[in-house]
């Protein structure tokens, strides 16, 4: 859309400081810098001073939940979307017979002024020839009557009817819009996540899980009266729970289980132990007259279309994030499947202020991922992905599903797994966790590890506690971990949660427990009292100490760079208890921590623990369900500039390593290739060529797409695809063709010698112990870069296809070292979009190590992150460089794979001479002519 005459406030119009001029050919720390004011047109920019995050300089995004699109036809509906005649162009989720689904529905763009912009609305249907037509004329809505801040109490903006003109069929749009502004960083510097982990397993839930999932006061609908509790004592009195199945049991297999009388009171109440006796199983009669006493009424059916649109309260997490395991049960009446009737029990519990906005499953896996209504606008990029780690590498009763998004400028990924069972399976869980890093791709170009600014990993990871066995005299010889554990030893453990147990009373234990800093609702003290509750959390320490998987983290084995609260400190094991309230604990498993939520942080960001408890007052499981609270950093870049990438898949490699990998201790797993079409054989130079997305809708293979939220960028100039001067008329026409197929509608771009004023140059850039991929014992390296702020690579001539910042082929070599000077140097030098502290203090430089094949797509064998905020904030020395010199840890599978050694400094780009047009030479001619007084030839 055309902006008004007037030009948009003065206020809207905000955008950051130039660099200063100078003689300099390298950046210094004072160099990025200096107070200006320029004008565009009718509209003034003044520039704020470094570091200020000032109201009028924050982005917009404009949330888009669809409702109903009424247009006469029972087919496949969608809508493209656009902000502005220059904005990114969205398309939407397809529609069903005119209906969205909640987690289909929503949309974000960014928005540069609200006050003039306009969303253009393109209605769509598929015909059944799969020929597509357009509904009606296209549209367009003002933005600025949806502007919304929760802050003033208003009501959010409410579905509203939009009439499509032109349609045949009297079209009508139903949509809510909502406009919302990032805040600043001192009012809201973290993103409050609340993520729930439990193995349901496979029995229907409670309706309330507000044990669980807390969410303060909100609007809930009216919960069904629970059923009392079932009776406890021994015998036949309890055939509800008296045969379960065993999840570690090779098959299944039927356990007689009778619960202990009235647990103990006071600090230790319900930590006790089952008893065994061998009764005569119950009938088939009296199951079914307990099964319909005591079992769970079905919960409320979720409205998830009608949640979030204008509640009156608000939850106290902005994200709730659930993942279920062994979440497989026969529905409840009023629910036609077993996800359904879960969803229901979240949504139910958490209230109408959040609404469902992304989910995915994968066998009896679920994580459903649900963001408060004033949250939403400031979320895009939803991916989704699985991989299963069951038998044969295929079957989905163990793996991992995820889901990826980014809030504002702040990318967060969310994976709920299941790992293998048994006491013995340590090496299996590790190779479980790595064939899930390695298979779960969101849209990225590097390992889930190191893709995201904050990444979750939690649930039933069925790493177990080794309290009890004898330490191993020697690495070689270790300990022996028995599949199924001694019930001795189960009972000594039991008994050690207690406090009955003589050994660790001798040990004294509860003195062992050293004061530290507290992590969410951990218990920690100076001066550690004698009391009760004191000496259970030192019971729990001790056992905790034994943790595998605190062990594998340690190790590097598995989660490697993760971090968690202390569990041991903040509730008892939740694993294996009895199917009641409290924690009465099985005597077939030893007491452990298999429910677990872990973190991992990109450098530059932080991640603190609020909150960590196990509900112990759900019990229709063998597990107990686990909370965790994070605040997760989060960055709103100011109204400067945003960086999407348009290209998802990519050419010539394979996102995995497709042969066998050696796992610890000589394990191994066999993980499936992978390929993304087309190869890798044609390179020559220091760059190599990929194959991007020909979608219309984007902004073509070789287009890097820069979202802008003010009418230029600080530091780069407004340029498109280089234009028509000096071609030809063949030129001009073929370069129009392919713009038309490939890219869609016209977009602005950055050309790397026209708008980068700065670059990254590499000093130095050597491999370390890199991983062997060829039958040789070696492999043939070399080193492709990415990151939101590097320009796109150039290409070369007669050729169209995008092009990959890389080094050359090194052959032969586990320690190669590149050539980084001279004329054949072997690594580019890259051109940085922007330099702006602000944005490059939270940016990334991504590695991606490869094998080069000559007849097989290209292996993977390291992939690595480099922190270049060191290159906004150099110190206060103005007279020395911005650089880095550092070492960057190599992981595949999420463990090491070696290191690279780099050194690089911020440096001015060299221009070009530029090619003077025959006008410009024929003038430049006659300077010299009447110069030097001689005449002009005829």
């Amino acid at each position: 859309m055309s902006v008004s005459s007037d030009g948009p406030p003065a206020v809207a119009a905000t955008r950051g400081p130039r660099l200063r001029k100078s003689s300099s050919d390298k950046a210094t720390p004072g160099y990025f810098y200096q107070e200006s004011s320029g004008k565009r047109g009718d509209a003034a920019f003044v520039s704020s001073p470094p570091g200020r995050n000032t109201i009028s300089s924050l982005p917009w995004r404009l949330g888009v939940r669809l409702l109903e699109l009424e247009c006469g036809t029972s087919g496949e509906t969608y809508l493209k979307l656009q902000v502005g005649s220059s904005g990114a162009v969205e398309k939407t989720k397809v529609s069903k017979q005119g209906k969205w689904r909640s987690w289909d529905s929503h949309t974000s763009l960014w928005v540069g002024d609200p006050n003039t912009d306009e969303l253009l609305v393109k209605a769509y249907a598929k015909l059944g020839n799969g020929a597509v037509s357009q509904l009606g004329t296209p549209f367009k809505i003002k933005i600025e009557p949806y502007k919304w801040d929760r802050a003033s109490g208003q009501n959010m903006p409410e579905f509203k009817d939009h009439f499509i003109p032109d349609c045949p069929q009297g079209g009508r749009l139903r949509v809510q819009l909502v406009c919302v502004q990032a805040k600043p960083a001192k009012e809201t510097p973290k993103l409050n996540v609340l993520v729930g982990t439990w193995n349901v397993g496979n029995e229907p839930p409670p309706a309330d899980l507000s044990a669980w999932l807390f969410v303060g006061d909100v609007d809930r609908p009216e919960m069904p009266v629970p059923p009392p509790d079932p009776p406890k004592g021994n015998g036949n009195e309890n055939p509800l729970f008296k045969h379960e199945t065993d999840e570690d049991a090779e098959c299944d297999v039927t356990v007689t289980e009778s619960t202990q009388s009235t647990p103990k009171r006071g600090p230790l109440a319900g930590v006790t132990k089952a008893s065994h006796s061998k009764q005569r199983s119950p009938s088939s009669a009296q199951k079914k007259l307990f099964k319909k006493r005591y079992a769970q009424p079905p919960p409320t059916v979720a409205d998830h279309e009608n949640a979030g649109v204008s509640p009156s309260k608000f939850g106290t997490h902005d994200i709730v994030v659930v993942g279920c395991q062994e979440g497989d049960y026969v529905p409840r009446d009023g629910f036609k499947d077993c996800e359904q009737d879960w969803l229901a029990c979240v949504a139910g519990t958490i209230g109408d202020s959040y609404f469902l906005m992304s989910k995915a499953s994968l066998g009896q896996m679920r994580v459903a991922v649900f963001v408060r209504a004033d949250i939403s606008p400031a979320t895009h990029k939803w991916h989704q992905s699985t991989e299963a780690t069951g038998i044969g590498h295929v079957i989905a009763n163990k793996g991992g599903v995820g889901v990826s998004v980014k809030v504002w400028d702040t990318s967060v990924c969310f994976i709920n797994s299941h790992l293998a069972a048994h006491d013995d399976m340590t090496r299996r869980r590790n190779d479980d966790f790595a064939e899930i890093v390695g298979g779960c791709f969101f849209g990225e170009k590097v390992e889930c590890v190191h893709a995201f600014h904050h990444l979750v990993w939690f649930g039933d990871l069925n790493y177990r506690c080794e309290w009890g066995l004898e330490k191993s005299t020697s690495s070689a010889t270790p300990k022996r971990v028995d599949r199924n554990p001694p019930k001795e030893r189960v009972r000594r453990a039991i008994r050690a949660l207690e406090g009955d147990d003589e050994e660790l009373a001798k040990k004294g234990v509860h003195k062992k427990w050293g004061a530290g800093p507290s992590s969410g609702n951990e218990t920690a003290s100076t001066d550690i009292k004698e009391s009760d509750g004191q000496k259970a959390v030192a019971r729990r320490v001790a056992m905790f100490e034994t943790d595998q998987l605190t062990s594998a983290r340690k190790r590097g084995d598995a989660f490697a760079g993760f971090k968690e609260g202390n569990p041991a400190k903040a509730h008892a094991p939740t694993f294996k208890v009895c199917r009641e309230k409290g924690f009465v604990y099985n005597e077939q498993r030893n007491p452990a921590w298999c429910d677990r939520v872990l973190w991992r942080t990109a450098e530059g960001y932080t991640c603190d623990q609020t909150l960590l408890k196990a509900a112990g007052e759900i019990g229709t499981s063998d597990h107990k369900a686990v909370a965790c609270g994070l605040a997760l950093e989060l960055v709103a870049h100011a109204a400067v500039v945003h960086f999407e990438d348009d290209i998802v898949d990519e050419s010539g490699e394979t996102p995995r390593k497709s042969s066998s990998f050696q796992s610890e201790k000589g394990g191994s797993f066999n993980s499936r290739r992978r390929t993304r079409g087309g190869t890798d054989d044609d390179f020559d130079g220091v760059h190599d060529k990929t194959v991007g997305d020909s979608d219309s809708n984007t902004a073509g293979p070789s287009v890097r797409r820069v979202i802008k939220t003010v009418p230029s960028l600080p530091n780069s100039k407004k340029s498109t695809t280089g234009g028509d001067k000096g071609k030809t008329f063949l030129q001009k026409l073929f370069s129009r063709f392919r713009a038309k197929v490939c890219c869609g509608a016209s977009r602005e771009t950055y050309e790397p010698e026209l708008d980068c004023e700065w670059q990254i140059k590499f000093q130095s850039l050597q491999g370390k112990e890199l991983i062997a991929s060829d039958l040789n014992g070696y492999s043939d390296p070399y080193v492709v870069f990415f990151g939101n702020v590097l320009a796109a690579p150039p290409k070369s001539s007669g050729n169209v296809r995008p092009r990959r910042w890389r080094t050359s082929t090194i052959v032969a070599d586990l320690n190669p070292s590149w050539r980084v000077s001279g004329n054949k140097s072997q690594v580019p030098c890259i051109p940085l979009l922007t330099v702006e502290p602000s944005v490059l203090s939270k940016e990334h430089l991504l590695f991606r190590v490869m094998d080069e094949d000559s007849l097989t797509a290209d292996d993977p064998i390291g992939y690595g992150r480099l922190f270049l905020g060191p290159l906004a904030d150099a110190g206060a020395d103005a007279s020395q460089p911005a650089g880095i010199d550092t070492v960057v840890s190599l992981t595949l599978f999420g463990r090491r794979a070696g290191e690279l050694q780099v050194t690089l400094v911020l440096e001015k780009m060299p221009r070009k001479t530029t090619k003077f047009t025959k006008e410009e030479a024929r003038a430049w001619r006659a300077k010299r002519r009447d110069a030097s007084g001689k005449p002009e030839h005829k």
